[in-house]
Parts: structure tokens; sequence; C-alpha cells
């Protein structure tokens, strides 16, 4: 049977019947599984003691603001997805805008700038419907 682009993923495992929640566990379960063979890694190579120190030097105001800088950058961003997708007849809601901004800054960290924040742009005109 084909489903068609933009099908929910539940719909098409329900059709070759696997048991969604089990499987939605065990991915969520492989997804912490991975990203804490990741953390091993990096802080495995990290040395603790001066990180500490580079810490216990850094200003606190200082820090917290330039995380919250960093993350505030990301919601004018996530607006300027949302308009200009609008512009084209998305009619989706700003959250999903929001979460895919968030995924496209991740791999244009990840891949250095190579495909940058326009990651998830294939997804939306491909969905198309705002459910993500």
């Amino acid at each position: 049977m084909d489903f068609g682009v933009g099908v929910g993923w539940r719909r098409i495992l329900k059709h070759e019947g696997f048991a969604t929640k089990e499987l939605v566990h065990w991915l969520r379960f492989g997804s912490v599984l991975v990203a804490g063979l990741a953390l091993f890694f990096v802080f495995r190579r990290i040395d603790l003691h001066e990180l500490a120190l580079t810490l216990r030097w850094a200003r606190p105001g200082w820090l917290l603001a330039a995380i919250a800088l960093y993350g505030f950058g990301f919601l004018p961003a996530a607006w300027r997805w949302h308009l200009m997708l609008a512009l084209d007849g998305w009619r989706g809601a700003s959250g999903a805008t929001a979460r895919m901004t968030l995924m496209g800054h991740f791999f244009y960290t990840l891949f250095f700038g190579m495909r940058g924040e326009t990651w998830p742009s294939p997804h939306f005109t491909r969905v198309g419907t705002g459910c993500l």
C-alpha cells in the first residue's frame, strides 16, 4: 500500500503491524542510550579539573547572560522561518516551526555551516500540514 508523502509514521507502523507504544519506548530508550554514550566519550576526553577551574573563574552573571542571549537568539530565527513559510502558504503552528529551527541550528553547528538552518525546508515543503 502506498501511503504517499507526509503520512505520519504511526499510521505506517500500525499498518505494518508494529506495536507503536512499544516501538516508541524502544526508540526513546535508544536515543537516550546514544546521547549517554556520546556524552561519555566527550567527557572522557575533557580534563574535569581544568573545566572546574575555568568555570570557577567565570563570572556567573556574565555566563548566565551569555547562555540566555544565545537561547533567545533562536526566537527571531524561528519567527523568520514561520513568516517565510506562511508566505508560501504553510499553515502550521509556531511551535512546530520553533522545533524545526532548533533542529536546523543543531545541524548547522554539527556540520560547520553546511546545510545551515535550511535543513528543515525540505520537510516543510513536503509535509505542508504543520503536523510534526
